[in-house]
C-alpha cells in the first residue's frame, strides 16, 4: 500500500482528506470534459433549434470549433468544486459505514445509508 497499511486497514480522517485533494485534480480531467457535454446538451434542451444531437455530435463541434482545449472548460471549478467537496464525502462515508458496522447494521443497509451521508456530505 502507498500509505503503509495493510488491505485490512482504514484511513484515518486526515489521510482521507489528503487523498481526496490529491486525486481531485486527475479525477477532473476526466470529468470535466463529460460535464462540459451534459450541460451543453442540458443548455440545449429545452430550444427548438438543436445544436448538438448527442453526445459525440457536442465534442466534434467543439473540437472543431475551438479546440480540443475547449473540451477542458469549467476544469478548474470542477477542480475546486472536488476539492471542498470530495474530503466530505470521503469522511461521511467512512464514519457512516463505522457506525452501522458497529451497530450491527446489515452490510447493504450499511452501504445504502453510508452512500447516502457521503451525498449529503458533498
Amino acid at each position: 500500500s502507498m500509505v503503509g497499511k495493510t488491505d485490512d486497514e482504514t484511513l484515518n480522517t486526515v489521510e482521507m482528506v489528503a487523498s481526496a485533494l490529491i486525486t481531485s485534480p486527475a479525477y477532473c480531467a476526466f470529468v470535466a470534459p463529460v460535464d462540459l457535454v451534459k450541460n451543453r446538451l442540458q443548455v440545449q434542451s429545452s430550444k427548438v433549434d438543436k445544436v448538438y444531437s448527442g453526445p459525440i455530435d457536442v465534442v466534434v463541434k467543439t473540437v472543431k470549433k475551438d479546440g480540443a482545449k475547449a473540451m477542458f472548460d469549467g476544469y478548474t471549478a470542477t477542480v475546486i468544486q472536488r476539492m471542498v467537496g470530495l474530503p466530505f464525502l470521503f469522511v461521511f462515508y467512512d464514519l457512516t459505514k463505522q457506525a452501522a458496522r458497529r451497530n450491527n447494521v446489515s452490510e447493504s443497509a450499511g452501504t445504502l445509508t453510508a452512500g447516502f451521508m457521503a451525498g449529503v456530505g458533498f
